[in-house]
């Protein structure tokens, strides 16, 4: 969430760097080598599935924690849009901590990992204004809030006209610590991508934030016919902490509401795998397999079907195929799918993503040639 720019921030103008849409800033897998602001604009935080990523907005630092530890980034940082950064080298931290003493305040936060609260001395009593009347036809959040990793937002139903409140991730609150083969990052604290999808209380209309409201009229009338099969796994909690359950809950609700929507079988795959990490995180084996190749299958079709798909997100899916092939032990299909990704095109911004293709080849080659010794010696 934006956090408003001090003044003393403008003596850091020296500092300044304009980036164009789609500029990057650091790769994953390296350490930057600048600890980051953003000054104006938004810069997208991505772990390798696109639609896992998350957007820092004006205010926030962006990779300052691995720049003064020298730990390796586990997301890589691109401009979503015209933007500018103050990008200070570590060793210059102490003259611009003396130019904003509010910057040094930001970095201990991101190390702490939660806002800092500065309370005043205690000051008389002074009237305070009577607060307007809480609108009675939103639906709100009971209970407390960590306000630390989460902020409150609102949205209206596009299917069913419900106004309802739910809860969004802070940015500086996420806090990376692994990555899997295939894109599921593990966080100190909490799991963001639970929260990524939104459930509306009143009709079960599911969908991931970016798409939420972007219904046709042809959509938003087979949600308001289908509404009776998601009403009985969308109750109220689905708008404050979630558990594991029921975030597995809410991706089973999106998917039920994509199936009613123009396809899209990028977002179905996406679902599909993102329910395949949960059964992981819950320790389900089976579940598991069962989720991998029906992504895998939705993975394929975009891969195949879709006309629109851009290069970055060609190489993705077809990487992500091979990585779930060597899952699903398919290990001749994984090569074969691992390959093609590593014949695209990579630049800078697909490096990190073209090296975890070539590293996952030579484990399905491994595989391969274990499995003729094996047959080999069979044979003799």
């Amino acid at each position: 969430m934006a956090r408003p720019l001090p003044d003393s921030y403008r003596q850091l103008a020296r500092y300044a760097l304009r980036l164009p849409p789609g500029a990057s800033l650091y790769e994953d897998g390296v350490a930057p080598q600048y600890l980051y602001l953003v000054f104006s604009g938004r810069i997208r935080l991505d772990a390798g599935d696109g639609d896992d990523a998350t957007e820092v907005e004006t205010g926030e630092l962006v990779g300052a924690v691995e720049a003064l530890t020298g730990a390796p980034s586990l997301v890589r940082a691109s401009a979503v849009e015209p933007s500018v950064v103050v990008s200070v080298p570590p060793p210059e931290l102490a003259a611009a901590f003396h130019a904003a003493p509010e910057l040094a305040l930001q970095v201990i936060e991101a190390f702490a990992g939660e806002p800092l609260v500065l309370r005043a001395p205690s000051s008389p009593a002074v009237d305070v204004p009577e607060v307007e009347p809480a609108d009675p036809s939103l639906l709100t959040i009971e209970g407390d809030v960590d306000e630390s990793f989460f902020f409150k937002d609102t949205a209206v139903c596009p299917v069913s006209s419900t106004r309802f409140e739910f809860l969004r991730v802070r940015t500086s609150a996420v806090r990376p610590v692994g990555r899997d083969s295939d894109f599921r990052v593990t966080y100190r604290s909490f799991d963001p991508t639970r929260y990524a999808v939104v459930v509306c209380p009143g009709c079960g209309y599911s969908a991931m934030q970016d798409d939420f409201t972007a219904l046709s009229d042809e959509e938003r009338q087979a949600l308001r016919v289908s509404s009776g099969e998601r009403t009985p796994l969308a109750p109220e909690e689905f708008r404050g902490e979630r558990s594991l359950e029921q975030s597995a809950r809410a991706v089973d609700l999106a998917l039920l509401s994509y199936a009613r929507r123009a396809p899209n079988t990028r977002r179905s795959a996406v679902l599909l795998h993102r329910r395949a990490w949960m059964e992981r995180e819950r320790g389900d084996a089976e579940a598991e397999r069962a989720f991998l190749g029906q992504a895998r299958a939705a993975y394929v079709a975009s891969f195949e079907r879709d006309g629109s798909i851009s290069e970055e997100s060609a190489m993705r899916a077809a990487y992500l195929i091979g990585d779930l092939c060597l899952r699903l032990l398919d290990a001749v299909d994984g090569a074969k799918w691992l390959e093609t990704a590593t014949r695209f095109p990579a630049d800078k911004q697909q490096s990190g993503l073209l090296r975890m293709a070539q590293e996952r080849l030579q484990d399905a080659r491994g595989v391969l040639k274990e499995a003729q010794r094996e047959a080999e010696r069979k044979s003799a």
